[in-house]
C-alpha cells in the first residue's frame, strides 16, 4: 500500500505522460524526506503539463512539491478525504476549471490498522484542465485498495467495485471533455477483473500495451522489480521480474486522434546521490500525439468483453455476500462469548477492585466492537456491495437489450 503514484502529461504535439509511485506514509515510508524532494525536483523540470500525484498522506510534502513545482506547474489541488486523507493531488500547467471527488463505498477495514487503506477514505479525484489551444483534458487519479494476499485476497470484492465505480464515473463525465486519462496506482495487474473493468467498461487504452502490444509485462513492471532497492529480498532470490500495477490509461473523442509515441520506465533504479530507488514502485511515463480526426466515426466497443467483465463482477459479488453472512454470524457469536464471560467473570472470579475494572472494561469493549462488527459494519458493507451488485446488474440488462 505504501505508494505515492504521480501522473504527468505533457504539450499538445507531444504529450508527455507519467506515473510514480512514491511511498509517503509518515513514520513509515523510508527515506521518504530525501526521496519526496528528488520527485519534486523531477516534477519542477519542466518536461510536464499534468502531475498527479497519489499517496501523498503527509500534507506538508504536498505543500513542499507544489512550491518547488509552482514555476512551471501553477495550479494544484489536493483531494481531501478519510482521517489521513486521500493522497491524490493534482498539479497543473493549465488552468483548473472543474473537479470533485467521488469517495468509493467499500474500502476495507478500519480495524486493520496494519493494512491502512480505510483510513485514507479511498476514491478517485477528478479534475479537468484546459490547455492554451483550447484542448478540454478530463483527469482521473485513483489509488485502489491493495492486494496483501494474493492466495487469500480478502479485498478482492472490493477492488473490483472500486474498479467499477470509477469505470461508471469516468463514462458518465468523459463526454464533457475532448480526452480523458486515466493515472494512478491500481494495483491489479493486467488481465485481472479489476484491470478488464477499467479497460472494457470505459473503452479506455492501455498506454502500455498500446505501444508495445501484449509483449510480457515484465517488460513494463512497476512493482517488485530486481533493481528497485525497496525490494524484499527474499523475492529478488526468486529472481521475479516484477509486477505491473501501475497505469496510464486513454481515450479520445470522435474529434481527436490520440496514439501512444512511447511508454516506458524513465527513472534510474537509485536517486541520484544515493543507495536507495525513488519509492518501491517504478516510474512510467507516455508521449502521447493527439491530432484533429478527419472523420466523425465511432470508437468500436467491444460489448462481448464488457458483458462478460459485467458478469465476472457478479460472481465476485455474490461470493462477497456469502462471506459477509457466514462473517456477521461468527461475529455475533464472539459477542455472545465475550459477553457471557465477562458476567461469568464478574460473578464468579474474585479479584482486586482496579484489576476487575480494567478486565470487565476490556472485555465490554470487545464486545461491543464485535456488536459493532456483526450489525452496523456488516450491513454498511452488505449495502455497499449490493449497490454495485444492482449497478453490474442494470448495464448487464442494457447491453442485452441493445
Amino acid at each position: 500500500m505504501e505508494k505515492v503514484p504521480a501522473s504527468c502529461f505533457g504539450s499538445q504535439s507531444g504529450l508527455l505522460g507519467a506515473s510514480i509511485s512514491v511511498r509517503g506514509i509518515l513514520g513509515i515510508s523510508r527515506d521518504r524526506k530525501v526521496r519526496m524532494q528528488a520527485i519534486a525536483e523531477e516534477i519542477s523540470s519542466g518536461k510536464y503539463d499534468l502531475v498527479l500525484l497519489q499517496e501523498v498522506w503527509v500534507k506538508k510534502d504536498f505543500e513542499s512539491i507544489r512550491v518547488v513545482a509552482s514555476s512551471v506547474l501553477p495550479y494544484s489541488l489536493y483531494f481531501h478525504s478519510g482521517v489521513i486523507g486521500s493522497g491524490l493531488c493534482v498539479l497543473s500547467k493549465f488552468k483548473i476549471i472543474d473537479s470533485f471527488y467521488h469517495q468509493w463505498v467499500v474500502n476495507g477495514y478500519f480495524h486493520k490498522i496494519h493494512h491502512g487503506d480505510w483510513f485514507g477514505g479511498k476514491g478517485v479525484g477528478y479534475c479537468k484542465v484546459v490547455t492554451n489551444e483550447g484542448i478540454k483534458i478530463n483527469v482521473y487519479t485513483a489509488h485502489l485498495h491493495a492486494e496483501y494476499d494474493t492466495n487469500h485476497d480478502e479485498y478482492l470484492a472490493h477492488r473490483f467495485l472500486q474498479a467499477f465505480d470509477t469505470s461508471q464515473l469516468i463514462r458518465h463525465t468523459r463526454h464533457s471533455g475532448d480526452i480523458t486519462i486515466l493515472g494512478g496506482d491500481l494495483n491489479t495487474e493486467p488481465g485481472s477483473g479489476a484491470y478488464r473493468m477499467l479497460i472494457h467498461n470505459t473503452n479506455l487504452n492501455d498506454a502500455f500495451v498500446s505501444k508495445h502490444g501484449t509483449r510480457p509485462d515484465y517488460l513494463g513492471c512497476t512493482n517488485e522489480t530486481l533493481e528497485n532497492s525497496y525490494t524484499p529480498r527474499q523475492l529478488r532470490r526468486q529472481n521475479h521480474p516484477g509486477k505491473r500495477i501501475d497505469y496510464i490509461m486513454f481515450s479520445s473523442s470522435n474529434a481527436y486522434n490520440m496514439s501512444t509515441l512511447e511508454c516506458k520506465n524513465p527513472l534510474p533504479s537509485c536517486v541520484p546521490g544515493q543507495g536507495f530507488s525513488y519509492s518501491d514502485h517504478e516510474a512510467v511515463s507516455t508521449t502521447f500525439e493527439i491530432s484533429l480526426s478527419m472523420t466523425d466515426e465511432s470508437r468500436v466497443v467491444n460489448l462481448a468483453e464488457r458483458s462478460r467483465v459485467l458478469h465476472d463482477g457478479l460472481k465476485v459479488c455474490q461470493k462477497a455476500l456469502e462471506k459477509l453472512e457466514y462473517r456477521g454470524s461468527a461475529y455475533f457469536i464472539c459477542f455472545l462469548a465475550s459477553t457471557v464471560l465477562s458476567i461469568f467473570l464478574f460473578i464468579f472470579v474474585t479479584m482486586p477492585m482496579f484489576i476487575s475494572s480494567i478486565c470487565h472494561s476490556l472485555l465490554w469493549l470487545v464486545s461491543l466492537f464485535f456488536l459493532y462488527m456483526a450489525t452496523v459494519w456488516n450491513m454498511m458493507e452488505r449495502n455497499g456491495i449490493l449497490s454495485g451488485f444492482d449497478g453490474l446488474e442494470v448495464n448487464i440488462r442494457s447491453l442485452e437489450e441493445t
